[in-house]
């Protein structure tokens, strides 16, 4: 126990104790005010309203966000709004949070025009809505202009926006020499047009993981190398989990790569003009639908793709690959998951993650749910006394005295800026929990493939997925993890560790706070 008391005293040494909220516009008249008198750790928190005026983050690592960031109540993002643009720039961490930026007209002949520019810096950019937006200079424009960053875009809605104009560089999300996460946003109703080359996610010279979007009703015009997708200028990209539907207008549809590579997986893309379109370039596809395009596969003389167990219209040769009607629920109600007698069922590579109901993968975005599906039991060996723990599968009771009988009642601890009392486990967490012997506990449940965990600057207490991990396929796109810092702890205390193991907690340092991912490949 000894042990455990000086680890509590070192974590709380290097947590941060005086950080400050500072309430628009109860403090500060501006959000901008606001920003100028905080320091590195502070929280502006932003009351409903409508807001106008440049905000710069002036280098700081802070958190702006609106009262949704306390109470995650969406109405709070619809009620505080912005609108003009926001500089973040030379910066290691921040976070955006929680903000409607709309009715933004930006004509300046200065570039690059964005309504979110972000250089040298890797913030997070979350729960945000654009709406009614205009970015048509001659300029480079983007809604979200990254260079030199590592930032997490994740959770965002853009709708009823055009960029473009003077046949220059243009998108709704642009990566320039980055390595983005852009994950889990909306994009509707949205046109990109008199830009060469241009998209609305645009990846330049990066390698960004392009995750959980779902983009429809989307135009091009007065464009060629444009795509919903572009990856461009030796890009290496990874695209899985997306929707695409009706993508129209000029240019390639869904996704183009101009002397770049990517891997992509478990997307749908249906109605487009095209699904994939090679320039230059090399892709590797897998557990794709590609249903309804004019024409699903490009190639130049260039090129190459592999696809593979992909249910492909007009057919393409490649292991496990089909050519059916995947069944969708209802796409003409835009529903594109999968009817019960759907080919695509169980159809997706069997080396693959499975689905999280235990399966061999289905094709697409979206599985289906077989009630029934395969059960997972781990069997996970516990020292006597201390031991850090997880929960590495999915089970409907997750209570520790469900989970581990055997434990010692009172004993189960979080850390999150110091240790906490709980009750339940939460996947992706670590836990310090005491067995009075050694013991070897049976969990049964549905396995977890695929973890996304947020990390604090400093000591974090984290657990991985149904599968051992090897530290080096952790995807760490900001490179927040100091190496050498990831250690288990057994009866002989605390040792580097290779690998992150189904059922144990892990201590893990991180130089920013952000985002890792475990998934297994």
């Amino acid at each position: 126990m000894n042990k455990i008391l000086s680890i509590v005293t070192l974590f709380l040494l290097m947590v941060p104790v005086f950080a400050t909220t500072i309430n628009i516009p109860g403090d500060y008249a501006t959000i901008q005010e606001g920003i100028d008198v905080a320091s590195d750790g502070d929280t502006v928190l932003v009351y409903p309203g409508t807001y106008y005026g440049a905000i710069d983050f002036l280098g700081k690592s802070i958190v702006l966000g609106s009262l949704y960031i306390l109470e995650e109540d969406e109405s709070y993002i619809d009620q505080t709004v912005l609108s003009n643009f926001v500089n973040i720039s030379i910066v290691p961490d921040s976070e955006l949070n929680g903000f409607t930026f709309q009715d933004i007209y930006l004509n300046s002949d200065d570039g690059p025009q964005a309504i979110i520019y972000i250089e040298d810096a890797s913030p997070i950019i979350i729960n945000n809505r654009f709406d009614n937006f205009y970015l048509f200079q001659g300029v480079e424009s983007a809604v979200i202009y990254c260079e030199n960053s590592s930032a997490m875009i994740m959770n965002n809605v853009f709708s009823n926006g055009s960029v473009g104009n003077g046949y220059v560089l243009g998108g709704y999300i642009l990566s320039k020499n980055s390595s983005l996460t852009i994950k889990n946003n909306r994009i509707e109703n949205g046109y990109v047009g008199f830009a060469e080359p241009s998209g609305y996610i645009v990846s330049v010279n990066s390698e960004d993981i392009i995750e959980s979007n779902i983009i429809i009703n989307t135009s091009m015009g007065y464009c060629w190398v444009c795509a919903v997708i572009s990856i461009l200028d030796e890009s290496n990209c990874t695209i899985r989990n997306n929707l695409i539907f009706q993508a129209y207008g000029d240019g390639y549809g869904a996704v183009v790569a101009s002397e770049s590579l990517y891997i992509s997986n478990n997307n749908t893309f249906v109605y487009n003009g095209m699904g994939y379109a090679n320039l230059s370039s090399d892709g590797t596809v897998s557990n794709d639908i590609i249903y309804g395009s004019s024409n699903t596969v490009y190639l130049d003389e260039n090129s190459s793709i592999e696809v593979t167990y992909s249910d492909i219209e007009g057919g393409w040769v490649g292991e496990g690959n089909i050519d059916a009607d995947p069944l969708f629920v209802s796409p003409d109600n835009g529903d594109f998951h999968l009817q019960s007698d759907s080919p695509c069922i169980d159809a997706g590579d069997p080396n693959s993650s499975y689905d999280p109901d235990g399966t061999i993968a289905d094709m697409g975005v979206f599985y289906y749910h077989q009630v029934g599906g395969v059960p997972l039991e781990i069997i996970i060996e516990y020292q006597s006394d201390w031991n850090l723990v997880g929960l590495p599968i999915e089970v409907d009771n997750t209570s520790y005295t469900y989970l581990f009988p055997e434990s010692i009642e009172g004993t189960l601890y979080s850390f999150d800026d110091g240790y906490n009392l709980e009750t339940s486990l939460i996947q992706g967490e670590g836990y310090w929990l005491r067995f009075g012997e050694a013991v070897s506990i049976n969990i049964s449940g549905l396995s977890i493939n695929e973890l996304t965990l947020s990390f604090s600057e400093g000591w974090n207490l984290i657990s991985g997925i149904s599968t051992p991990l090897n530290i080096s396929d952790i995807q760490d796109p900001g490179e927040i993890i100091i190496s050498g810092t990831i250690y288990g702890f057994t009866s002989g205390g605390y040792s580097n560790t290779e690998n992150i193991v189904p059922g144990k907690g892990y201590w893990v340092r991180a130089n920013n706070s952000g985002f890792i991912t475990l998934i297994d490949n």
